[in-house]
């Protein structure tokens, strides 16, 4: 999960607990030869394990006019958010904010206004 080529493992969290990932996870520590919990991943909302580009992603929401997608990565052994999309969907139009790591700081690069087309008159 962390991509380090060891072995890790994730236990399903049975409790009456809301969450948005029902996940406890594992990650193999070699200098200790043991397994410790990660709780930054259990932050984490429906996260997907990517091997190739050794990221994980996740898409989400908050109510119904805001969604995003951010993607994290290890970055000397510590997830960090990499990139974040977010779309707000305010007054008929979509705000599109998109945010990268530069210089080890998450930093907006562009922010974007699409507006839906209006219905032809008949």
């Amino acid at each position: 999960m962390n991509f380090d080529g060891k072995e890790d493992f994730k236990l399903f969290e049975s409790s009456a607990k809301e969450t948005s990932n029902p996940f406890f996870y594992w990650l193999y520590n070699p200098l200790f030869n043991r397994f410790e919990q990660s709780p930054g991943l259990e932050e984490i909302m429906s996260p997907v394990f990517n091997k190739g580009c050794k990221c994980i992603t996740s898409k989400w929401n908050k109510g119904s006019n805001i969604n995003g997608k951010t993607t994290y990565k290890y970055i000397n052994g510590i997830l960090e958010v990499t990139e974040e999309i977010i779309e707000e969907n305010n007054d008929g139009n979509v705000y599109v904010t998109t945010r990268k790591q530069v210089d080890g700081q998450l930093k907006t690069i562009s922010k974007n206004v699409l507006k839906e087309e209006e219905e032809e008159e008949q």
